[in-house]
């Protein structure tokens, strides 16, 4: 689903977050309308198993949502082509 098409850079400073991101990309909370957001508890478990203090968490965490906040934007064009796709 989030094939790069192009390299990928990415700022030190946020580094943590997108490897964050990407190690939990599977960790996805799902109903009948289909995902609508990260686990979080996934998300504060593997801060917690990266050592990260909990003086950074709150500004990874940060980071993490916008990164979900795209995503779920990305998936949902995707969703609404697929069904502009159908009718026709």
């Amino acid at each position: 689903m989030f094939q790069e098409k192009e390299p990928l850079v990415c700022y030190p400073d946020h580094e943590l977050a997108y490897r964050c991101f990407i190690d939990n990309s599977s960790q996805w909370r799902a109903g009948m309308g289909g995902i609508y957001a990260l686990d979080y508890n996934v998300i504060y478990s593997w801060l917690d198993a990266e050592g990260i203090k909990k003086r950074e968490r709150n500004q990874v965490v940060r980071e993490i949502s916008l990164l979900e906040r795209g995503a779920l934007e990305v998936m949902q064009e995707r969703r609404e082509q697929q069904e502009r796709s159908r009718k026709k």
